[in-house]
């Protein structure tokens, strides 16, 4: 993606439209975070992480790996991610640590927010495709639903936490303008 290696860093408003193939550590922005912050960020490429290699997954839409506390707000994946297993539309693998997500969207169907074997995730307003009767494509492309994702913001924003808006993007889908932080 656009960051192989996150070390006690922050990484915002990136976006990625690429197409990855790897055997592990792969992210639509981060390949693997030890202590980061990632925040208003979108990724739209998709994620191939069953090509032959030691750990054969490990793939996310924003994050492959987490090995340390990291923070991920305001982010979506529009992006297929394929792989074994260990995989996820916003992180692929959470290594016993805590994470934290917030005001996230996974676009790809029926795939968890948060990956298969993640452990120690607190995930607040957090939403998939078909999560839930509401949270259907359709709603998901609504004014209604930007709203919800900007009432949110307007509601737990810490004063030092700097959030885009997001806005209806040219194909449907609710997407973020970097213009507003």
């Amino acid at each position: 993606g656009i960051i192989g290696y996150l070390e006690n860093g922050i990484v915002e408003k990136c976006s990625n439209y690429g197409n990855i193939e790897a055997s592990a550590y792969t992210g639509g922005i981060v390949g693997l975070s030890n202590d980061g912050i990632i925040r208003n960020c979108i990724n739209s490429g998709n994620i191939n992480t069953n090509t032959q290699g030691f750990n054969r997954g490990l793939g996310g839409g924003i994050l492959g790996e987490n090995r340390g506390f990291c923070s991920i707000y305001n982010c979506y994946n529009i992006g297929v991610i394929k792989g074994k297993e260990k995989t996820g539309g916003i992180i692929g693998f959470n290594f016993e640590r805590n994470i934290t997500i917030r005001n996230c969207i996974n676009f790809f169907e029926q795939e968890l927010c948060g990956g298969k074997y993640v452990g120690n995730i607190y995930e607040y307003n957090c939403f998939y495709i078909n999560q839930s009767d509401k949270y259907t494509k359709q709603y998901m492309m609504s004014k209604n639903f930007i709203e919800e994702l900007n009432n949110y913001i307007e509601e737990n924003a810490q004063a030092e936490e700097k959030w885009c808006e997001w806005v209806q993007g040219n194909n449907g889908y609710p997407t973020l303008d970097f213009d507003t932080v």
